[in-house]
């Protein structure tokens, strides 16, 4: 098992590498990232990677039948709200960043996987009677949702009933962000969708939501201490997929669902972690005055969880009407 997980941790590390890479080698960013901070840099990145792998991955394998071709849209839209054309900087990522910036960001990435993966080792693996701890049928649902979603190309939760009748091959909404990036996993690399989900797409998401939390308070406290900043981004990801560590015997464990009524026992808002990454880029984004792409990155809460799209239907021209109403943002002067 030790061995498994080392493979696991080796591909978890590649995995972020990746997104990292192809966020900043891809796209442009708003935010004006490259005269950003490490950990905002690392955020916008790590983001847009993403956002970028999700977004090909269910292209191609649902052949555009994808609620995250919405994606598309959104990145036309915020390239007219900051007037100008997508430029897609495929070259830049041959352009050697600062060697310093590049150790630190290497150094926080590493730090924080190392911390999650122990986390989840901790909390879901055992040495003992049993390899893998499942408390929850959830981490089952969502593994094997990644897995029909690679091997179907279909965006519903029927897993393979497609195969059986056409009227199970139908769309159906729900979060499948999450969900595809693991589902990518396990195409590639032919592992084991619930391994695979613990221990390489939970603790992705993780680093990107943790270098959220840190840009953001970089933002708010430019001569705060690299300690304390990645102390807080440690935090983060403690109180919402980890805490409070529950250190049961592996026997309870064996009783699939015994913790269901009381989910933050054993970390089950995993599914929250795209949330977490709209809302903490909309706050960033906010901070640095870009309030226009602020609200439009709002507006991805419900690509990456349905059931917040009653809430942003409302919420949205709410915002929009009050802020111009109270000249907080202007037609003409909100976009730079």
């Amino acid at each position: 098992m030790a061995l498994t997980i080392t493979s696991y941790f080796i591909l978890a590390l590649l995995s972020i590498l990746i997104v990292v890479f192809v966020g900043r080698s891809s796209i442009k960013s708003t935010l004006d990232a490259y005269d950003a901070s490490v950990e905002e840099k690392l955020f916008v990145y790590g983001f847009t990677g993403l956002a970028i792998v999700v977004l090909v991955a269910s292209l191609i394998k649902t052949g555009g039948q994808t609620i995250h071709i919405i994606l598309v849209v959104f990145a036309f839209l915020i390239a007219i709200a900051n007037k100008q054309s997508i430029r897609f900087r495929l070259k830049s990522g041959l352009i050697l960043p600062n060697k310093k910036n590049v150790l630190k960001g290497l150094f926080v990435i590493s730090s924080l996987l190392i911390f999650v993966v122990a986390l989840s080792v901790i909390q879901f693996v055992s040495f003992q009677e049993v390899e893998l701890l499942i408390p929850n049928q959830d981490i089952l649902y969502y593994a094997s949702l990644s897995e029909t979603l690679w091997e179907t190309g279909i965006e519903n939760n029927y897993f393979y009933g497609s195969e059986l009748t056409e009227q199970l091959s139908d769309m159906v909404p729900y979060h499948y962000f999450i969900e595809w990036f693991n589902s990518l996993i396990y195409g590639l690399f032919g592992t084991n969708p619930t391994l695979s989900y613990l221990l390489i797409t939970v603790p992705a998401f993780a680093i990107v939501v943790s270098a959220g939390f840190m840009a953001i308070a970089r933002k708010l406290n430019p001569n705060a201490k690299s300690y304390q900043i990645l102390l807080i981004g440690i935090s983060g990801v403690l109180v919402q997929t980890y805490f409070p560590i529950d250190l049961l015997d592996s026997a309870d464990y064996q009783y699939v669902g015994l913790l269901a009524y009381n989910p933050m026992e054993h970390g089950m808002y995993y599914k929250s972690l795209p949330i977490y990454l709209v809302i903490l880029m909309t706050a960033l984004l906010y901070l640095k005055n870009h309030k226009w792409e602020a609200l439009l990155v709002l507006c991805l809460l419900p690509v990456v969880n349905i059931s917040s799209f009653p809430s942003i239907a409302l919420t949205i021209p709410s915002l929009i009407f009050s802020a111009l109403i109270f000249k907080k943002i202007n037609w003409k002067t909100s976009v730079k």
